[in-house]
């Protein structure tokens, strides 16, 4: 899965999600490695800096706050 898709599945499931959601829950769903989740995830907090929604990492998982 290249990046841009990987972005795109991760904000797609953060963005439906009740509770913050962990890197390992992620790449297992969308069958990638928690590397590259975590990377993934960097790229996303530093594109929504700014914006009406900021990606956080609390209490052991990650999830968007507006």
């Amino acid at each position: 899965m290249s990046n841009p898709e990987l972005e795109r599945s991760i904000e797609a499931i953060l963005m439906v999600v009740d509770e913050p959601v962990t890197e390992l829950t992620l790449a297992s769903v969308l069958e990638v490695t928690v590397d590259e989740v975590i990377s993934s995830l960097e790229r996303l907090v530093t594109s929504f800096e700014g914006r009406g929604f900021a990606l956080k990492a609390i209490n052991g998982g990650w999830r968007f706050y507006s």
